[in-house]
């Protein structure tokens, strides 16, 4: 795949350790990604306004408890931006407010989701998200299966060798930390 065939993601996200958690999962996805990071709402909407067509984003992965803009602001000016209309936006959030949900999908999120608090929740937002990047690469013309953009294993998350034990039904990637002392601090919704 040539560099403009990559899939130009924006993460907003204002907590880094959940943004090396998504960065880690959506590397290790093997798929040839441009990712961009905006760690408040006013640096999100900043970008939205200036994106051209050639560095428009092909996904965002939005947080709604923003610092300066809420999510919500952002999403709706997504939807009501001609050139942005279009765009999938995941709602990532560590909001339990089922309000939340209700309220992002009305302003026209693509998908909504909890951040995960265990392994088994990553994994399965880890599947959410392949998903959303092969919907999106296949738009983008693309037939090439994914391969490696880094080593196996070389970023603070790695995609578990598969004889560990899963939930009856869950299957795609799973993902297990390289190193317990990349587990970032903070929040502790993450389990490593």
């Amino acid at each position: 795949m040539s560099r403009t065939e990559e899939v130009k993601i924006l993460i907003v996200e204002d907590n880094p350790g959940d943004v090396q958690i998504i960065t880690g999962m959506v590397e290790e996805m093997g798929y040839p990604v441009e990712l961009t990071i905006a760690v408040d709402g006013r640096e999100a909407i900043n970008r939205l306004r200036r994106v051209t067509l050639h560095d428009l984003p092909d996904l965002v992965i939005l947080d709604l408890n923003l610092p300066k803009v809420h999510g919500y602001e952002i999403l709706a000016m997504i939807r009501s931006t001609p050139c942005l209309k279009e765009l999938p936006v995941v709602v990532m959030t560590g909001s339990l407010n089922p309000d939340d949900e209700v309220r992002s999908r009305r302003l026209g999120a693509t998908d909504y989701r909890i951040k995960p608090a265990t392994i088994d929740e990553m994994d399965l937002i880890a599947v959410v998200l392949r998903n959303h990047i092969e919907a999106v690469s296949r738009s983008k013309g693309s037939r090439r299966a994914p391969g490696p953009i880094a080593s196996p294993g070389q970023g603070p998350l790695r995609m578990d060798d598969g004889r560990s034990r899963r939930p009856h039904g869950m299957d795609g990637p799973r993902f297990v930390w390289n190193d317990p002392a990349a587990v970032p601090p903070g929040n502790g919704r993450f389990i490593g």
